[in-house]
């Protein structure tokens, strides 16, 4: 491996899209972390857009504040987004959380755990679904 100097640096390629997804607290952080009801959907969870995908992870927007470390549940919106590939269901952490507009909107970053729940599997297999066919 090339010494990087210290620095952090990206390990997997990103890839820009815009796919329609849920976000659920997951079980292990229901009890800290819950939201008001006016941040809800109907469907009582949150909204969200997967803006970018790697093997590493997603990167989400949001109008609802979640805090770091959050184990989410994200699930994507395959009747809304027309997409042709396989939804994903996975469970991921909330390694960073940017503010980047006023009205608020939120982009999460979220990164596969290490937990076997085939999160890093599901991203893969989404990955090479997606590069048939771009989503944007």
């Amino acid at each position: 491996m090339a010494d990087d100097g210290g620095l952090i640096v990206r390990h997997t390629q990103r890839h820009e899209i815009s796919v329609p997804c849920r976000i659920d607290v997951a079980d292990a952080h229901a009890a800290a972390v819950r939201f008001t009801p006016v941040a809800l959907a109907q469907d009582g969870r949150v909204s969200g857009r997967i803006v970018d995908v790697s093997a590493g992870g997603l990167g989400v927007e949001t109008p609802v504040f979640v805090p770091r470390n959050t184990l989410v549940r994200i699930t994507t919106i395959a009747e809304q987004s027309g997409q042709q590939s396989p939804p994903i269901d996975v469970t991921l952490r909330i390694k960073r959380v940017i503010m980047i507009d006023r009205e608020p909107t939120y982009l999460l970053g979220l990164s596969v755990t290490g937990q076997d729940d085939g999160a890093a599997q599901q991203i893969q297999d989404w990955l090479q679904s997606l590069e048939g066919g771009r989503h944007a």
